[in-house]
């Protein structure tokens, strides 16, 4: 349904029944797509028109009328888009129907050993949604494999994506590639010949192309994405990780290597579509809506729901920088765990989706814009007056803020009183520049806070020395890093390789990167091989300092052997850094001799298996240990690390060594089990390292 499809429906409803069939692209917001766009002109576009179709169903949906059903193909769709409008349906109005499958066409033809060799994808190259990259990237993998010759692949399809897509594949003599369209008797012919079904994706609400397949006992070998799961299992698909190529050359190779398992999987593989996609699942029950009667109301919510939490951090989430990265990450921890309930709130409308991301999959989690124009942000006292009106539909057994202003207003409002859990910043860290009103305000938080939330045990016991009156509700936040990075390829840096350094984060005065500029410079002007990758574009102007913009822009865009990558998502960003020899984490010493706050981007370098080079306070050296061979307190002494790394191998190896441990609590299962010990959280924290 689209905007003019509404207006004709809606005088309609007084008097007739009707019910609107929901697939996905139409009611899911832009940047749940955004792998579709290629450029800045294509997602304004979208975003456009997702901005007319987002109004239009918060006009059908916010107060549903009786006579109107909305039929979903995923249960997965129907909590994703409700989730999504922020809107409140009755269950009774809403039906989960997957599309139906025709067992008759796609017949059930027991597959023999042999079929598991030969491999079929046939897909859209319309968009990357479809996942196709992934396919080639698959069989690449394979390819590499001694059996590689003894498989068979046949990808067909067709779309503006297929030739430079497919191009890698052309050398191999086993890879049959057919760019056409075809149809539904010529598949499932095809589908009697082959045993295996290839079938990426980034974003399914049912997939009935790969439901076909199974109904004719081809095994799907797919990703665990969007409503993927909600229709196979490990007992009949290869399930591999959202984006892993590798898990889908794995799945294959698997159902190679074990000729027996694929035969159950096969049969298993046609009665599941025939259960879930057949005809008494789909079509006759379409029927006893169109006739009056009503079916079973679908279960939404993913689990029972044991504590629902708002979350607000009063930063741009468009743009990448520490703060928005805390905030995503805190979204990622807290609705990662069984019985929460969490609602992200932004303070701009989303224009760059690659903070939110990685957040879109949580189920548990909602993230909610706001209703504004585009390029405007919201003030603290206007996004507190958004969170208190859904408090009342939502009723958030606790509200967790990240800003001194923010915190100040919201500890103004008694109907948030009792559930505040804040999380101050700005706050100077020596308690000789704390003046008596930020003081007082401090007093004020803390009599309205439920919790106050401390990123160490040094903040936290300077915080409680400062302010006695905070003393029984502080509780430990650590930093927050995703388990998700191998360690670096390059371990073995030989001393004919360029030493590459990698900085990544914002580019502020005392974030060390004029000395890192002036590091570089002056160590390839001796004749080392350095190379620097930077990641970033947060670029601060401060007042005091009017040269410092110019002066980073320049060294980014025009200094020999610097890279400048921009702003990434986290988990690329990660990948990316994994690539590196040492990280630059190296600060004023203004800043870090009397800081109570752990750098996260220290944390990323670890995870990441480089070093990085930094202050050797005593925060650093709590994680690190007092034997890690990184540590600089001035300029000079980080020049010379520097110099060092370049000449000698040796010690770049001596700085790795046991590094991915020491981020072991501060990812997010290791942050979730110590909110969960602090009865912050609900249940038994899961095990650590996922």
């Amino acid at each position: 349904m689209d905007p003019q499809m509404w207006e004709a429906v809606k005088p309609l409803l007084d008097n007739v029944r009707v019910i609107v069939w929901v697939h996905g692209a139409e009611i899911q917001p832009w940047y749940r797509r955004s792998f579709n766009f290629a450029d800045a002109a294509q997602m304004e576009r979208a975003r456009c028109a997702s901005e007319l179709r987002r109004r239009m169903w918060l006009e059908v949906l916010a107060h549903p009328h009786p006579n109107l059903r909305l039929v979903f193909v995923s249960r997965h769709l129907a909590h994703e888009a409700v989730r999504d409008l922020g809107v409140d349906v009755p269950l009774r109005q809403l039906a989960v129907i997957p599309n139906f499958v025709d067992g008759e066409l796609f017949r059930y033809r027991p597959k023999t050993a042999e079929h598991r060799r030969k491999i079929l994808s046939i897909r859209p190259f319309a968009s990357a949604a479809y996942g196709n990259d992934m396919t080639v990237a698959a069989i690449v993998e394979l390819s590499r494999v001694p059996c590689f010759r003894e498989l068979e692949f046949r990808i067909i399809g067709d779309g503006r994506l297929f030739e430079e897509t497919v191009a890698p594949l052309r050398a191999f003599p086993n890879v049959t590639l057919e760019q056409r369209f075809l149809s539904q008797q010529e598949i499932a012919e095809l589908h009697s010949e082959y045993g295996v079904f290839l079938v990426p994706s980034r974003m399914d609400s049912q997939g009935v192309s790969r439901d076909e397949a199974m109904a004719s006992g081809l095994v799907p070998v797919t990703n665990a994405v969007a409503a993927i799961p909600e229709f196979v299992d490990g007992s009949c698909a290869w399930l591999a990780a959202p984006e892993d190529a590798h898990g889908l050359a794995m799945g294959i190779l698997t159902l190679y290597r074990e000729p027996e398992r694929y035969l159950a999987m096969s049969a298993a593989a046609s009665e599941q579509a025939r259960r879930l996609s057949g005809a008494e699942a789909t079509i006759n029950r379409e029927l006893v809506l169109i006739g009056g009667a009503s079916v079973p109301a679908p279960a939404l919510d993913p689990g029972p729901v044991m504590r629902r939490l708002a979350i607000y951090g009063d930063v741009n989430m468009n743009i990448t920088d520490g703060s928005a990265i805390w905030a995503a990450s805190l979204a990622q921890v807290l609705a990662g765990q069984p019985g929460v309930s969490a609602t992200l709130y932004l303070k701009a409308r989303v224009h760059s989706p690659r903070i939110i991301a990685p957040l879109l999959p949580i189920e548990s989690l909602r993230v909610a814009e706001p209703d504004i124009e585009v390029r405007q942000t919201l003030s603290p006292r206007e996004a507190l007056d958004w969170m208190e009106a859904d408090d009342a539909t939502h009723a958030y057994d606790a509200i967790v803020l990240r800003g001194f202003e923010l915190c100040r207003c919201a500890s103004e409002r008694p109907a948030l009183a009792g559930r505040l859990w804040v999380y101050i910043t700005d706050l100077p860290q020596r308690e000789e520049l704390v003046d008596g009103d930020t003081l007082a305000t401090l007093r004020t938080i803390a009599a309205a806070a439920a919790v106050v939330l401390c990123q160490t045990p040094q903040f936290r016991d300077y915080l409680e020395h400062l302010l006695p009156e905070v003393v029984g509700k502080t509780r430990l936040l650590p930093p927050m890093v995703p388990a998700l990075a191998p360690p670096a390829a390059d371990i073995q840096r030989s001393g004919s390789t360029p030493l590459l350094v990698a900085y990544a984060g914002k580019f502020a005065p005392l974030w060390g990167v004029r000395e890192l500029f002036s590091a570089h410079r002056k160590l390839r002007d001796e004749g080392l091989d350095l190379q620097l990758h930077a990641y970033g574009d947060k670029i601060h102007n401060p007042p005091d300092d009017p040269a410092f913009r110019d002066t980073v822009k320049a060294a980014l865009t025009e200094q020999p052997g610097v890279t400048w990558h921009g702003a990434m998502e986290r988990e690329p960003l990660l990948a990316a850094l994994s690539g590196m020899h040492v990280g630059w984490a190296w600060r004023h010493p203004d800043l870090e001799a009397h800081t109570h706050e752990l750098s996260t981007k220290v944390l990323e370098y670890a995870l990441c298996g480089i070093p990085p080079i930094l202050a050797g306070n005593a925060l650093n050296r709590d994680v690190f240990g007092a034997d890690y061979p990184l540590y600089a307190d001035t300029e000079n002494e980080a020049l010379e690390l520097l110099r060092r790394l370049a000449r000698d191998p040796a010690l770049l190896q001596r700085a790795r060594d046991g590094l991915r441990e020491v981020t072991t609590r501060f990812t997010f299962s290791g942050v979730r089990a110590a909110l969960a010990a602090q009865g912050l959280l609900p249940g038994v924290p899961e095990a650590a390292g996922r």
